[in-house]
């Protein structure tokens, strides 16, 4: 029998959360307008990025699609992205394994001067869809966050080397 007060539904809160930060050589708005440039092409980025589509429904929102690996599995991401400000934004998304909603991911990005250039931070929060995929993500949340950590140490890179050849092109 399932008591009255039981909810094991996604809203019910975090399961797993954590952060990701990187330092870049870019002002704010910089790595704020490279970041929220969602391409398709941006595959290129990243290993873990498989496929990546894009439909923009207005200046400050957009739907993005993302298949990645997540801890050694193919998984989709449906997600809205919300502009906050120039340096703030916010990503919240549907998790899918093998074709079904597995959970939900949600993400707030804050892009702040930094000696040198700037920091990003990413708070990240996964729910599952139901107790037993929170679990699952709370038992590979290590796993996922490496992989994270991973990923935007390339993308780092990649903003260093866009600012840097932008400031070649400007000088």
């Amino acid at each position: 029998m399932t008591r009255p007060d039981a909810d094991n539904s996604i809203e019910r809160g975090p399961l797993t959360a954590f952060q990701v930060a990187i330092t870049t050589t870019a002002p704010p708005e910089f790595v704020a307008r490279w970041w929220t440039d969602y391409r398709e092409d941006d595959t290129k980025l990243s290993d873990d990025l498989r496929v990546r589509t894009v439909d923009r429904k207005d200046p400050q929102h957009l739907r993005i699609t993302s298949e990645l690996v997540v801890a050694g599995r193919p998984v989709r991401i449906e997600g809205t992205v919300s502009i906050l400000s120039p340096t703030a934004w916010s990503m919240d998304g549907t998790l899918f394994v093998r074709g079904r909603p597995f959970g939900r991911e949600q993400v707030e990005f804050t892009v702040e001067p930094a000696s040198g250039g700037s920091v990003l931070v990413a708070h990240f929060q996964f729910k599952g869809r139901n107790a037993l995929n929170g679990l699952i993500l709370w038992v590979i949340h290590r796993s996922i966050r490496a992989g994270r950590e991973k990923a935007y140490r390339e993308y780092a890179r990649h903003i260093n080397e866009d600012f840097a050849a932008q400031r070649g092109k400007a000088g």
